[in-house]
């Protein structure tokens, strides 16, 4: 049976939240976050799997960068976005440029039902990086929070931080730092589920219009979160996961 693509209208969806939504705005500041502390000067970086382009566009101010996605409709969106280093390819198949990215970053991909290897696809991404270069990740975590909104993402697989440090050291990846975070979305998702236990477990996404003291609130605790991840605070569960790897030199 083949991969199911992410449901069609989830793109539009994420291309018109991804400036505001609390989610996306907390998850791209972290991202942005590891790239600065490279430190690196004209840096060129690549987003793997870059969906509709909220975090490239944000990239930007860091270097020369470059897109891929496997979905037209999502380098369609890109490039409403003014967005022209962006390519239609499959990551399952790409050859990448050897040594051409100082960072990659690749956010909510490799969980997929379109990846068939995601140990391969790391093994691709770390061909693609300079030595020294820095692997990006965010991912989605454990399988008990699997729900209706990974049947609409396509989700093929929730992971813990022991596999994702794995796959990182197995791809020759220096695992500088595997974290959890979002506890406390951890602990409503759970909760959520269990007063909906018995329901049918149809398509329905997580990405809903909220109201904006909601939303402010919400983006307010994930940037608090993200502090403490950046002095080092291990969280011992949460709804993702972020994980930087470095190429050694």
């Amino acid at each position: 049976m083949p991969a199911r693509a992410m449901e069609q209208a989830e793109y539009s969806n994420v291309y018109q939240a991804e400036a505001r939504y609390w989610w996306y705005r907390a998850t791209h500041e972290l991202v942005i976050h590891y790239v600065r502390r490279l430190r690196r000067t004209g840096m060129c970086i690549l987003d793997a799997g870059c969906g509709t382009g909220g975090l490239l566009q944000r990239l930007r101010a860091y270097g020369q960068v470059e897109g891929l996605d496997v979905e037209a409709a999502a380098v369609a969106f890109c490039r409403a976005r003014g967005l022209d280093g962006v390519s239609q390819a499959d990551l399952n198949t790409w050859s990448p440029p050897a040594e051409r990215y100082d960072v990659v970053t690749s956010v909510d991909v490799l969980y997929h039902e379109a990846i068939t290897d995601d140990a391969a696809v790391l093994r691709t991404l770390w061909t693609s990086l300079k030595p020294g270069g820095l692997l990006i990740l965010h991912l989605p975590a454990f399988e008990c929070l699997r729900r209706s909104h990974d049947v609409t993402v396509a989700t093929r697989r929730r992971y813990t931080t022991r596999q994702v440090r794995r796959l990182l050291m197995d791809a020759g990846f220096i695992a500088a730092r595997v974290r959890y975070r979002l506890p406390l979305l951890f602990m409503l998702i759970l909760l959520r589920k269990w007063l909906h236990a018995g329901a049918r477990n149809e398509s329905g996404s997580d990405l809903q219009i909220l109201p904006g003291w909601l939303n402010a609130t919400l983006l307010a605790l994930a940037r608090l979160g993200n502090t403490l991840l950046y002095y080092g605070l291990r969280w011992p569960c949460g709804s993702s996961i972020i994980a930087t790897g470095l190429k050694p030199l």
